[in-house]
């Protein structure tokens, strides 16, 4: 029996709305299920935040390098994961959103920044390594909750994870993801990054609960043409 293998890597994102050349980009996040990273104090956490903050307010440079900082985390973890023969599998809700926002924020950040000598070499190179960004997400398996429980919980309807959420009594009392440019606004960076913590949190406990109905696998076996393989699931 041959395996496919594959290593969960919960993705989410917060917007200014919902337009990438008019909107921006002022958190992202990944979460794991392992305690792999170490924050400032040394202490291993499952969950990585990058805000586009500086100062208080929202900064382009630091976006950027949110994006930049993304690229280089899941690099490492495929190189990683390699030598175990597991694939990452990046699972999100309405993930298709956060990639293709992901992809035009880093092409619009990469043409928007000068070409000339205002740029020395190391960091023209640092600005070019956002384009491969898109290339990368868009080469790894994916999930998408939202459309697993759409198509099999609710008869193809749709439904906001807030929603499904409350249903199966998983906690969802921070803020909502629609007062994020508001937050933005006030300079409100703790409860931007506890907002995005919660919903990592949240994606996390909903893959638990598809996983264990096998429609995780099902779903990957449909779409990766896996029949013929036993998925096995982290």
């Amino acid at each position: 029996m041959k395996f496919a293998r594959f290593y969960p890597i919960f993705l989410d994102i917060e917007t200014t709305g919902l337009k990438p050349h008019e909107d921006k980009i002022v958190a992202i996040g990944i979460r794991v299920r392992e305690e792999i990273f170490e924050d400032e104090c040394e202490v291993t956490t499952d969950t990585k935040i990058w805000l586009a903050e500086e100062d208080g307010k929202y900064s382009e440079e630091k976006e950027l390098t949110a994006l930049l900082e993304l690229k280089d985390t899941l690099q490492s973890l495929m190189n990683f994961h390699r030598n175990d023969g597991r694939s990452l599998l990046l699972v999100g809700y309405n993930i298709g959103f956060d990639l293709g926002f992901i992809s035009a924020r880093s092409a619009i950040l990469y043409y928007k920044y000068p070409k000339s000598g205002d740029l020395n070499l190391k960091q023209l190179l640092r600005v070019r390594k956002a384009l491969g960004l898109a290339g990368l997400l868009r080469e790894l398996p994916r999930v998408d909750l939202m459309h697993i429980i759409s198509r099999y919980w609710l008869n193809n309807g749709r439904a906001k994870m807030k929603d499904v959420c409350s249903a199966l009594g998983i906690n969802y009392d921070d803020c909502d993801g629609s007062e994020i440019p508001k937050l933005v606004e006030e300079g409100n960076w703790v409860a931007i990054e506890e907002h995005l913590k919660a919903d990592l949190y949240r994606l996390s406990h909903l893959y638990s609960i598809l996983k264990l109905q096998g429609l995780i696998a099902h779903n990957l076996r449909v779409r990766y043409d896996l029949f013929d393989c036993e998925v096995d699931l982290l």
